[in-house]
């Protein structure tokens, strides 16, 4: 049985060969740069006066607001359900945008 994971590529139980070595390398190499690419884009940032306690605010204000869109998309589905119509049906009654 062979388990997939995300940054490892596939287990498979087998001994590792020479060319895995190989693979791990290059895979390492690829991580390097990404990690240093992503460091260069964090510095650009905190050159242009954003800060991380800003990134947290705004995931946390990010997810507070997904937890009330799902709330209201739940109650118009409940809506519909209870009217006999689509959800779409609601979205034209009351004004709204389907792709909000």
């Amino acid at each position: 049985m062979d388990i997939k994971y995300p940054i490892l590529g596939t287990v498979t139980g087998e001994e590792p060969s020479k060319g895995d070595d190989e693979v791990v390398e290059v895979d390492i190499d690829s991580l390097r740069q990404e990690s240093s690419r992503l460091a260069q884009e964090i510095d650009a940032l905190k050159t242009e006066g954003l800060e991380e306690a800003e990134l947290q605010i705004h995931m946390r204000k990010m997810h507070e607001y997904n937890e009330l869109k799902d709330m209201g998309q739940m109650l118009l589905g409940k809506i519909a359900f209870i009217e006999g119509v689509t959800t779409k049906d609601l979205y034209n009654k009351y004004g709204l945008d389907l792709e909000d």
